[in-house]
């Protein structure tokens, strides 16, 4: 089991990614978290579920890293007030996705 502190800057991000890179369910504080970190995030392969709190430093380069993850079911995102309509479609609409549910709130750019 992997341990985090509450922030994550993006070295901390780069850690998780080479101790735990066969982690299924993550769920993060994202206040700290930059379209850098997301990018890192991207790479776990294995990851499932994924849950994000406060996206506010968050863009829609973010979410568009998010299709890297082929074997993503579960994606929550709050505080996500930089995404735009236009990102979320560019994201989902890529082919391999198994992702089941999307839930974003608290995003006044959609």
């Amino acid at each position: 089991m992997c341990q985090f502190p509450k922030t994550l800057p993006s070295p901390f991000v780069r850690m998780i990614i080479k101790k735990c890179d066969t982690i299924t369910d993550l769920q993060l504080d994202g206040g700290n978290l930059t379209d850098e970190g997301v990018e890192m995030i991207s790479e776990l392969m294995y990851l499932r579920r994924l849950r994000i709190q406060y996206c506010d430093n968050l863009t829609d380069e973010a979410i568009l890293d998010f299709h890297h993850l082929r074997y993503l079911e579960e994606l929550s995102l709050t505080r996500a007030h930089s995404f735009t309509a236009r990102g979320i479609v560019a994201a989902f609409s890529r082919p391999r996705h198994f992702i089941r549910i999307v839930e974003i709130t608290e995003c006044s750019g959609l």
